[in-house]
């Protein structure tokens, strides 16, 4: 005898509650803003978005959006979980927008000196200094205005979902 049933598709709310669904669509987020408002804004002010020469070929937004993925894949997917955990393990007892906020530009602040760091070391020619990316080298400012951007809308909106999970725990218990 043959079974006809069919397993039911699973409920809305059940796909809503899966966290890694959640981060993929706030990747798509950062994704999204990272990627049209730094292409916009090299456009607009005829710089680079990778690599020198000045070319806005569809093979250079393809590899942008590669450099960009993986920017945004690094914010959402390592930096928010590693945050995450150093507020769990210090334990504090803060608001976590702020926090969420400020420890995600200051690990952004320290990831751009110490490579600013790195490649004003392999320059020849250069003297080495971790402010290699604010002394306004090609593009790299608009990176990082746009980066910064990014990693606030990003930290907040983690943030609020990390609240509301938490609210949604709190109220399961009563």
């Amino acid at each position: 005898m043959i079974s006809t049933t069919t397993q039911s598709p699973k409920p809305l709310a059940a796909i809503n509650s899966d966290p890694t669904m959640k981060n993929r669509k706030l990747f798509m987020l950062a994704f999204v803003i990272a990627f049209t408002s730094t292409s916009m804004l090299c456009i607009a002010y005829g710089h680079p978005l990778i690599f020198l020469p000045v070319s806005y070929k569809l093979v250079d937004f393809f590899v942008f959006g590669i450099l960009i993925g993986s920017l945004c894949f690094g914010l959402v997917f390592i930096n928010m979980p590693f945050v995450k955990f150093l507020l769990w393990l210090t334990k504090l007892k803060i608001s976590s927008h702020p926090y969420y906020i400020i420890s995600t530009l200051l690990i952004l602040q320290i990831l751009t000196l110490a490579l600013g760091y790195l490649e004003s070391y392999f320059t020849r020619g250069m003297q080495p200094t971790p402010f290699y990316y604010y002394c306004g080298v090609g593009n790299s400012l608009i990176y990082i205005l746009t980066g910064n951007l990014t990693s606030i809308i990003v930290s907040y909106l983690y943030a609020q979902r990390q609240d509301n999970s938490k609210e949604r725990y709190d109220q399961s218990l009563t």
